[in-house]
């Protein structure tokens, strides 16, 4: 098998344990009711920019868009550009053995972790 197959079996058995894992936590949250605590959350009283994510990809499983866009905006709004980006990084994997990352990613992954924190900070304020 040459070193491009081999590379395209381990993605494809990573990507199947991920989904299995997604698979197990989504029947563990809908027949209990338990997500994942936030730690940030029970500390401070404040949401985190992630919280809400579990019941957001529940409610997309669901096929309830809107309850999911309520859960968590800005993963929402991020989900189809966060999908091409692991498309991108497992493609250039996949072909080169490598992921490679040029200056305008690097902008754009900073960018959207400010975006991220900024979010954090907006949803906790009350207006």
């Amino acid at each position: 098998m040459t070193n491009m197959g081999s590379r395209l079996l381990k993605i494809i058995r990573m990507y199947i344990i991920l989904a299995l894992i997604a698979a197990a936590y989504y029947i563990f949250y809908t027949w209990s009711g338990y997500g994942i605590p936030c730690l940030f959350r029970t500390i401070t009283g404040f949401s985190c920019p992630g919280c809400g994510i579990s019941r957001m990809f529940a409610a997309l499983f669901k096929g309830n868009i809107k309850e999911a866009f309520e859960y968590n905006q800005f993963v929402f709004a991020m989900l189809p550009a966060a999908i091409l980006y692991a498309i991108r990084y497992t493609y250039y994997y996949v072909r080169d053995g490598r992921c490679r990352d040029g200056r305008i990613m690097t902008c754009i992954e900073w960018g959207v972790a400010t975006a991220f924190i900024i979010f954090g900070v907006i949803r906790n304020i009350v207006l």
